[in-house]
């Protein structure tokens, strides 16, 4: 990929990356989750919560990978109980998940997938592909650690 190909084709392999993350990021975890999240934190009123979140999870919107990654970033710190129901609900069903998580270049992956989806002027390069490729591997292997 890194010699030979054009710069377009470096794009294109880094949305199709991308792409397997966000979809196995939102049928292996997200939708477990939302199959499994307290009705009454869902249906409540609810202020301060992260609305795309909860709006998922009221079948009434989708997540987008840049959403899906600040909830999985900031999940321990943020003091809200429906954010404290999955944090817990993701330590049960996935140990460790969270942890390793941290771990993974989620700002990168997220920031070059905006710009290959979103036309910016600076195309993605070979280089840049290769790291997001590898990037979303090392991802991809905390989704499906066996």
């Amino acid at each position: 990929m890194r010699h030979n190909s054009s710069p377009e084709f470096a794009g294109l392999a880094s949305h199709s990356f991308v792409w397997v993350v966000e979809r196995e990021l939102h049928t292996t975890i997200f939708e477990k989750f939302r199959a499994h999240a307290p009705k009454h934190l869902v249906t409540g009123m609810r202020d301060g919560v992260d609305q795309p979140f909860l709006q998922y999870l009221r079948d009434a919107g989708g997540l987008a990978l840049g959403q899906m990654f600040k909830i999985l970033k900031g999940s321990n710190s943020m003091p809200d109980p429906l954010i404290r129901s999955f944090v817990e609900w993701l330590r049960r069903e996935r140990p460790g998940f969270s942890a390793a998580f941290q771990k993974i270049p989620a700002e990168r992956i997220n920031r070059r997938r905006n710009r290959e989806d979103h036309a910016d002027i600076r195309m993605i390069t070979p280089d840049e592909a290769a790291t997001m490729a590898e990037d979303c591997r090392k991802l991809l292997k905390l989704i499906f650690p066996n």
